[in-house]
């Protein structure tokens, strides 16, 4: 999720914006945001979408299922960090 919505990996999130790694608390408002309404996003469209198959097609599908709402939630929110 971190990947789609800002465009980095988590390490250089909390590093470029000054936080404390593992606490989001440390992130700028609209990074905090984005989460929330990320999360939100893929919660409700992991419950919309079918997953089947083995453990490994099933992984797949749930991390594409998050990856797409995130883009989805990405334009929402401006990045000036």
């Amino acid at each position: 999720m971190t990947r789609s919505l800002f465009g980095c990996s988590t390490e250089e999130l909390y590093k470029e914006t000054g936080g404390r790694e593992g606490d989001r608390t440390t992130l700028p408002q609209d990074a905090q945001t984005a989460y929330i309404v990320g999360e939100t996003a893929a919660t409700h469209r992991l419950k919309a979408t079918p997953i089947e198959g083995n453990r490994s097609q099933k992984h797949v599908q749930i991390v594409d299922t998050v990856e797409d709402a995130s883009k989805d939630v990405k334009g929402i929110f401006p990045w000036n960090w």
